[in-house]
């Protein structure tokens, strides 16, 4: 697709499965554009951008984006009366107190 592009230069543009990240494929898409206006090229590289993305849609997948989950919790005190009768048991298991 990127290759056929009229304002592409075919002999040059590739698109390279470059990496395997954490949680992601990093994919590098490369071409020359002939235009020597940059807003012509920005508009260009978005309508690239837009139908790489649409393929990949329309094979049935999608893009990940970063994201993280957090868990918090409150932690209460410890009761100094559990923590003896803990000790108290280990203490026996181990064999130390009958």
């Amino acid at each position: 697709m990127v290759a056929t592009h009229p304002k592409v230069e075919p002999a040059d543009a590739r698109v390279r499965l470059i990496r395997f990240a954490d949680s992601a494929f990093t994919i590098e898409v490369f071409a020359y554009l002939l235009v020597n206006d940059h807003s012509i090229f920005l508009e260009i590289q978005e309508g690239l951008l837009m139908s790489i993305l649409d393929i990949i849609v329309a094979a049935g997948s999608g893009l990940a984006f970063p994201s993280q989950t957090l868990y918090m919790t409150r932690d209460t005190p410890l009761d100094p009366a559990l923590v003896d009768q803990a000790a108290v048991r280990a203490r026996q298991a181990n064999g130390a107190v009958k």
